[in-house]
């Protein structure tokens, strides 16, 4: 299971124009709200590193990691399915202001 605080979602940015503003994403961010923390950096171990070291744009939505994310020792029962479900509701909110 996640570490993290299930209210509390990461997403990290590129330093490079992005189609969202941090206002956007706070505007998508309904109740209960996540606490949102940008990053302008990301780890090696996370999925847009392939992207965000290549100044691609990219955002990364995650519930938190543990000390399995992304090793072979990683296993279903650590995802967090109830903040899954919200981050994906989410991400749902957002891009449909990227669609705008």
């Amino acid at each position: 299971m996640s570490t993290s605080a299930p209210h509390s979602l990461r997403i990290l940015e590129n330093p490079l124009e992005l189609a969202l503003r941090a206002e956007d994403l706070e505007s998508a961010n309904s109740d209960p709200p996540f606490s949102l923390a940008m990053k302008s950096s990301s780890s090696r171990r996370s999925d847009d590193f392939p992207f965000s070291s290549r100044r691609i744009p990219a955002l990364h939505f995650t519930t938190g990691d543990h000390k399995d994310y992304h090793l072979t020792t990683d296993t279903v029962d650590r995802v967090n399915m109830a903040g899954l479900v919200r981050v994906i509701d989410y991400v749902e909110r957002v891009a449909r202001l990227v669609d705008r």
